[in-house]
């Protein structure tokens, strides 16, 4: 596999990154849906909702940047 080097990202991260914000997206908004009997789309704080979303992906890509080929965090 043609991994990314140390502080760097190739396309590939970025489309993995937004999957997974939007994987995130979609197990919080069901968590949040199974989470009490009385769901309504009101009781969805979408703020919330996409501020963690956002964040497990710049994380995502934060670990890959800082990641060398053999997935080794800061190792050169």
């Amino acid at each position: 596999m043609d991994d990314s080097k140390l502080f760097r990202l190739k396309l590939r991260d970025a489309v993995l990154g937004v999957v997974v914000t939007v994987f995130t997206a979609g197990l919080i908004y069901l968590q949040t849906e199974l989470g009490g009997p009385n769901f309504a789309w009101t009781n969805i704080n979408w703020v919330a909702l996409s501020q963690l979303s956002a964040s497990a992906g710049i994380a995502y890509l934060l670990k890959n940047f800082l990641s060398n080929s053999d997935g080794f965090l800061g190792k050169i």
